[in-house]
């Protein structure tokens, strides 16, 4: 296997997979008690998150077209992640409140 780096580093798949390693490092410093280390950790978080709204849709843009997929199914996907991402937005503020109530506030 005779890869270069730009071959190695390129692509949606290793930016998808760079933004796990990111937030990985982002939440590792959140322990830390030093303000450089939570600086860069918030950094690292921010990087992550524009990576975040860029990498996902766009590896599914290419893979729905190159796969032969109607352009309707794809609108429809986005309909019913944003769908999706709203109704679990509501349950998880839902659980936060009940667990607020029950446990109090930390």
């Amino acid at each position: 296997m005779n890869c270069t780096v730009h071959q190695l580093f390129s692509g949606r798949r290793t930016n998808c997979l760079l933004y796990a390693l990111l937030y990985g490092c982002s939440c590792i410093t959140k322990h830390s008690s030093s303000f450089n280390i939570l600086l860069g950790g918030r950094l690292l978080a921010g990087i992550a998150t524009s990576i975040l709204f860029s990498a996902f849709e766009s590896w599914l843009v290419h893979e729905h077209f190159a796969r032969g997929f109607d352009q309707i199914q794809l609108g429809r996907i986005f309909s019913n992640s944003i769908l999706a991402n709203s109704l679990a937005a509501i349950v998880a503020g839902l659980v936060a409140q009940f667990a607020a109530d029950a446990f109090g506030y930390v």
